[in-house]
């Protein structure tokens, strides 16, 4: 068996689906005004991605406000790429299951789990 993981056409694959999320996410992340902090931007890099064609007049998240309403975490959506890196760290580093993604498609979004979680652990995204 032969595994191909750098041909021209998965490269142009993976640049259109970092693009695909890099659409919905701050364009100064993009361009370096968030000095190397920002990890969707470390991804567009490593892809080639410098600039993005989709977004500037469709559905975003933007300009939604941030969901303070739960007291262990703060949810901001214009941040958020559901990856559910969180989700996974509250499982695997925490051992609770205290976030889970709630929603499909663009309606996603970090939530407080259904189930109880041990601690007023306070997650920052």
């Amino acid at each position: 068996m032969v595994v191909t993981t750098g041909s021209p056409r998965l490269q142009r694959l993976r640049r259109g689906v970092v693009e695909l999320y890099a659409s919905d996410h701050p364009s100064d992340c993009l361009t370096g005004h968030t000095h190397g902090e920002c990890d969707l931007a470390a991804v567009a890099a490593t892809v080639g991605l410098a600039d993005v064609r989709y977004g500037a007049s469709g559905r975003s998240h933007l300009d939604a406000t941030k969901d303070e309403s739960n007291p262990s975490f703060t949810f901001d959506p214009a941040e958020c790429i559901a990856c559910s890196r969180c989700v996974r760290a509250c499982d695997e580093v925490q051992g609770t299951f205290a976030l889970t993604i709630a929603g499909r498609g663009f309606g996603s979004a970090v939530s407080a789990s259904a189930g109880d979680s041990s601690g007023p652990e306070q997650v920052q995204r």
